[in-house]
């Protein structure tokens, strides 16, 4: 589906830029990059058609297309590590928004530079943004804002928790972030939102982990490891593996765990994601315990 979106966005640019139309080809090749970038085919491609949609959007006072190619250089960026740049799209996708007034974007590119903000270490700066999105989510009725932001407050609480030492202050953390991520997975599998329920069940998986439910943490994986493949989600389905290789080896099942990072860390190269890298160590150091008959750790 995602190959036919590209063919016929293609098109419509090609018959756009045969007409003069160039409002309507920044329209076309925005929605061309996007496509490019869901499914990771070309990259610096992608990164070529929304420069030049961009352009074309500023030059015809295109605000919406403006918006959705700075929102969407942002997520390009984000996604393969470029987090300073992410953070320069973001904001300049906030400040159109907030000029022309357009909540459900100011929304979105908030939320989304929060979470750039906290992998840059600025947490609770990011956090602040992301709770400022939540409340234009509730405000407009963006239940799906509302439900994705509920669940990157809940990652948020979940890696506060983890950098906690161990006392009341953390336990009350950790079931905060629970909370959060519960009500997140519950408004995405109302509204049918695989991506997302795949999503929030992984990030369930990580503190039934981290708490040491292990049975609990490896079966919330496998369920979104399910969804993930069958719905297509290559990027989730990395993710999910890493995180059940990562989960495997404490327990000695190395054999599984080596299978899951190989699966992944092939689909998050094909995504350029900055996580392959991980898998690739991951799989270096059991093939050397393997190798040594070390017990994991």
């Amino acid at each position: 589906e995602i190959s036919q979106a590209i063919s016929n966005f293609e098109h419509a640019a090609t018959i756009s830029r045969e007409c003069h139309n160039d409002y309507d080809l920044a329209c076309h090749l925005q929605n061309l990059g996007g496509a490019l970038l869901s499914e990771a085919k070309d990259l610096p491609k992608a990164e070529r058609v929304l420069h030049e949609a961009l352009r074309l959007a500023e030059r015809t006072q295109n605000t919406d297309t403006s918006i959705g190619c700075l929102s969407t250089l942002g997520s390009l960026h984000r996604a393969t590590g470029n987090l300073a740049e992410a953070a320069r799209m973001y904001k300049g996708a906030l400040e159109i928004s907030r000029l022309a007034k357009e909540r459900f974007s100011e929304g979105n590119n908030l939320s989304n530079l929060g979470l750039v903000m906290d992998q840059l270490g600025r947490t609770e700066e990011g956090e602040q943004m992301i709770r400022e999105a939540l409340a234009i989510a509730t405000e407009i009725g963006d239940k799906r804002g509302e439900g994705n932001r509920t669940g990157h407050l809940g990652g948020i609480l979940f890696r506060k928790a983890t950098a906690l030492p161990p006392g009341p202050e953390r336990v009350e953390t950790f079931k905060k972030a629970r909370d959060q991520t519960t009500a997140a997975l519950h408004l995405a599998q109302e509204a049918g939102d695989a991506e997302k329920t795949a999503c929030w069940l992984m990030n369930l998986g990580h503190i039934d982990v981290f708490e040491e439910r292990d049975e609990a943490g490896l079966a919330r994986y496998e369920e979104a490891l399910n969804i993930a493949k069958a719905c297509g989600f290559a990027q989730i389905e990395g993710q999910v593996r890493f995180n059940l290789g990562l989960a495997l080896v404490p327990l000695g099942n190395l054999d599984a765990a080596l299978d899951h990072f190989r699966v992944s860390s092939d689909l998050l190269h094909k995504m350029h994601s900055p996580m392959a890298v991980k898998a690739d160590e991951c799989i270096y150091r059991i093939n050397r315990m393997m190798i040594a008959n070390v017990p994991p750790k």
